[in-house]
């Protein structure tokens, strides 16, 4: 009998590797876990402050506008950074004939405006119609 209690007691070498094996499993996924986390907190950091730097960019741009024509006060508009001229000038040439690469298009819901921030000067205004399908009765 005491050499089945001696077997019994000693641990198998696998039952050893098995409880090292899920140790090191779970070593792993917590530093897995830890690691995406540190990485997703500071990519999102990072996106808060672009997006931080562009709507500071943007207030600015309307400020300088605001000081050369009156701005709706009660609208946000859609600002964008002219890149690619010649595509701009198929869909409107009259609008933007005298259009060049870094200027900024602003549109709000009555209006469209061109504006070259680095000499501060005003392109182009033009009204804007918004086309709809539908007859009116």
């Amino acid at each position: 009998m005491e050499i089945s209690q001696d077997i019994k007691s000693e641990k198998s070498p696998n039952t050893v590797k098995r409880l090292l094996s899920i140790i090191l499993v779970i070593v792993i996924f917590v530093v897995g876990v830890g690691s995406g986390y540190l990485v997703y907190n500071r990519l999102s950091e990072k996106n808060s402050r672009e997006n931080g730097s562009v709507d500071k960019q943007i207030t600015e741009i309307l400020e300088e506008l605001g000081s050369l024509i009156l701005l709706p006060k009660d609208e946000t508009p859609t600002v964008m950074s002219v890149m690619d001229v010649d595509s701009l000038k198929k869909e409107n040439e009259e609008f933007y004939k005298d259009v060049v690469k870094g200027d900024i298009l602003i549109i709000y819901s009555d209006k469209a405006i061109i504006f070259r921030r680095e000499e501060k000067k005003i392109v182009n205004v033009a009204p804007v119609f918004i086309e709809t399908d539908e007859l009116s009765e």
